[in-house]
């Protein structure tokens, strides 16, 4: 089997990264998505190509004035507004589904990840024990940890000379008292 299909895409970027004109990254959003459909397209015995059409033509010119790719980039557009806005009213969203050419998937709450988000995963993974361990230790309560804003104390913690972070960080955990006190603070 021989042949060649042209598919028309109203995103720039989205066509180039499908179509491989860069290499993908496990953190872009769809990662999954655009992995699956470069593995489709790769194994396809037919030629497949992309061209660029630009979006919202319908804005200024009238439908029938359009060109046809133009206009079904137009009806395209339409189906998926209707689709989201029933969606939406219906709070009925599909969820992320699997892949035949994904190889393998990260979910968190029977939810798919699209991209790899480290700061999602180490959170699963260990947000529970973190806030458990600096309740205990200060006697804070576990909602008083979520008002803490962590980004802006990373930032900073940055800022600091690598030995002055290392200092604050044992004096934080109480290293440097229990060493004072004499005690293996492990």
């Amino acid at each position: 089997m021989s042949g060649a299909i042209e598919v028309g895409l109203n995103g720039n970027q989205a066509m180039k990264t499908i179509f491989r004109e860069w290499l993908l990254h496990p953190k872009q959003a769809d990662y999954n998505l655009l992995k699956d459909l470069r593995k489709k397209i790769s194994q396809s015995p037919l030629t497949l190509t992309g061209r660029w059409v630009e979006g919202h033509q319908d804005d200024l010119l009238r439908f029938e004035e359009i060109n046809r790719w133009s206009q079904l980039n137009v009806e395209c557009d339409r189906l998926a507004k209707a689709y989201w806005n029933s969606c939406t009213t219906s709070n009925s969203w599909i969820p992320n589904r699997g892949f035949a050419n994904e190889g393998w998937s990260v979910w968190i709450d029977r939810k798919k990840l699209t991209r790899i988000d480290k700061h999602a995963l180490y959170d699963h993974v260990f947000s529970r024990r973190t806030k458990a361990y600096w309740s205990q230790k200060n006697n804070l309560m576990p909602e008083l940890i979520t008002t803490i804003n962590w980004d802006a104390y990373q930032h900073a913690l940055k800022q600091l000379p690598f030995g002055k972070r290392r200092w604050l960080l044992k004096h934080t955990y109480g290293i440097l008292r229990s060493w004072q006190n004499g005690k293996d603070p492990r």
